[in-house]
């Protein structure tokens, strides 16, 4: 292990120190960008949430007071554009296995790629495309999260001095405690989901116009309030469209697609945020909905069950134990068993994945089961894009 400075060992405390500590995902979040600025000082920084699935940033975290529009002109002209630059892009970064790089106006001064990620482009044009990009003159340090083998979430950190360059040592040390913010973040982000209210059924959703230009140039009620739920730290003197937005429609101009989407979390709840072009003038239209969670099982109606063996198989079905469903249904355990035998007998099943067996037959849709795809009367449609407004 290399031996740390003095100010890399301070910042190493002070990370695990944040760490253990319990804070909420953007307290963490200042915490740990304080504790990095203090070994690796920069002219500006942005910290995102990841989503794991997609590898799309889905949330501002925290933010340098300088970087304001620059971090929204990169969202609005940079985030997933196409460009022969590829090995700046965190998703490809993520893809690649890369927890720390450092991109510079030369190749033989970015530190952290493999050789045969810059060969993919000579240096000279290496070079040309640094200033086209108008990237930051004193080079970005780049970075990504992991978290139990998933990416949870990825840093941008920028200098503009070009004689003070990032080091091959901060990018070392960033590699070395990679994981352990990581895992922070990770635990953060899973405690605030686990309060986070469920969104009330009738909640409408919102649809919120965003210009070719990037500006918002029209908003129902709902799509305004949707944004203020989802509003992130540093982001309202900025602009009013969050991190999320910006990722959908990134992904929409970036893919080509008839629309895009992503699941990223608000006050109460999950929220869906789905893209679609609006007009040919480059105009993107976005729905903001709540996310429903999915529907746990039941017993059909048609199962001819008691209403003592009908309670029992569904917390069974939706995979309790039988004490839990004892102390939930106030029965003793025998009582449980004796239930589901009963039950059991009469669906000619023996165990829980025979009751979720029999469920999925009752109830899946006519033709899901034929076993050759040819002999379907019509093509199976796993799911098509949801169009909210026309």
């Amino acid at each position: 292990m290399p031996r740390h400075s003095k100010s890399q060992d301070a910042a190493r405390r002070a990370i695990v120190d944040a760490a253990a500590a319990g804070f909420s995902a953007t307290a963490l979040a200042r915490r740990l960008m304080h504790a990095l600025s203090g070994t690796i000082p920069n002219d500006g920084y942005r910290l995102f949430a990841v989503d794991p699935g997609t590898l799309l940033i889905n949330r501002l975290l925290a933010a340098s007071d300088t970087d304001g529009w620059a971090r929204v002109e990169w969202l609005r002209d940079v985030y997933l554009r196409a460009n022969e630059l590829g090995y700046i892009e965190l998703p490809v970064l993520m893809q690649s296995g890369l927890t720390v790089v450092a991109f510079h106006e030369t190749q033989e001064t970015c530190w952290g790629y493999r050789p045969d990620m810059l060969a993919r482009l000579d240096p000279a044009n290496h070079r040309q495309l640094f200033h086209e990009q108008r990237s930051p003159v004193g080079g970005s340090l780049l970075a990504c999260f992991p978290a139990e083998r998933k990416w949870v979430a990825a840093l941008q950190a920028y200098r503009r001095d070009p004689k003070a360059p990032f080091k091959s040592s901060d990018v070392s040390f960033m590699q070395t405690m990679a994981p352990t913010i990581g895992k922070a973040i990770a635990a953060a982000l899973s405690r605030e989901q686990a309060k986070s209210a469920t969104p009330a059924e009738d909640e409408p959703a919102g649809i919120l116009i965003v210009g070719a230009d990037g500006a918002p140039t029209f908003a129902t009620p709902a799509g305004e309030e949707w944004c203020r739920r989802i509003v992130e730290p540093g982001m309202g003197d900025h602009g009013p469209i969050p991190t999320a937005v910006w990722a959908a429609i990134a992904r929409l101009r970036g893919e080509g697609g008839p629309s895009a989407a992503l699941v990223v979390p608000a006050e109460t709840g999950l929220v869906r945020i789905e893209a679609s072009p609006a007009g040919p003038d480059g105009s993107v239209a976005i729905v903001l909905a709540p996310q429903r969670p999915p529907s746990l099982p039941e017993a059909p109606s048609d199962w001819p069950l008691t209403a003592g063996e009908r309670r029992v198989v569904d917390l069974a079905m939706r995979g309790q134990s039988n004490a839990q469903i004892a102390e939930n249904l106030y029965l003793s355990v025998n009582t449980v068993e004796w239930h589901l035998r009963g039950a059991y007998e009469k669906l000619g099943v023996r165990s829980r994945t025979g009751l979720q067996a029999r469920l999925f037959n009752d109830v899946a849709p006519s033709g899901l089961l034929k076993a050759d795809p040819a002999e379907r009367d019509e093509p199976l449609i796993i799911s098509r894009p949801w169009v909210g407004a026309t």
